[in-house]
């Protein structure tokens, strides 16, 4: 299980035999009583992001599982216009389940993004973003569900903005 710290900490939590943590740059692992790393399939993510979207339009992403990456599951990164992200999960990326940047124009419906490492949803520049039917994972105390650096974010009718 992964164990949330801070990002401006120093500190190395004390791990319960299978937790982890990543802090100051490294990864911490408690294996279990007895047991070495080595005897775990332990691995990490060799990708930054799992969907770069660039300068497009009229892009339909939809029916996708996108977990374990290292920073974004699902980045668009600006002039990204009339892009819909539809029945999508996202979990588990160090970062963010989904990170709209720039002047990007995107709808995210009846999807789920969880257990995502800083936020579930990142806004940022002057991206516009509709989200519809769409879990947020509100649980997690170290990820909350969306993020406005920026731009705007509707949930289910809820405006937000910076």
């Amino acid at each position: 299980a992964h164990v949330q710290v801070a990002s401006w900490s120093q500190d190395v939590p004390r791990l319960e035999p299978l937790q982890w943590t990543l802090t100051r740059g490294r990864i911490y692992f408690r294996p279990e009583e007895d047991r070495l790393p080595a005897e775990y399939g332990l691995r990490h993510a060799g990708l930054t992001v799992g969907v770069s979207l660039y300068s497009t339009r009229h892009v339909v992403v939809r029916n996708l599982v996108v977990q374990g990456f290292h920073t974004d599951g699902i980045r668009t990164t600006d002039m990204v216009r009339n892009c819909r992200l539809a029945n999508i999960e996202c979990r588990a990326n160090g970062r963010s389940g989904i990170a709209v940047n720039g002047a990007s124009r995107v709808e995210i419906a009846d999807s789920h993004l969880y257990d995502n490492g800083r936020v579930q949803l990142l806004v940022e520049g002057y991206a516009k973003v509709r989200v519809r039917n769409t879990d947020l994972d509100e649980e997690a105390e170290m990820a909350p569900p969306h993020e406005v650096r920026g731009g705007s974010l509707e949930v289910d009718g809820e405006v937000y903005g910076p």
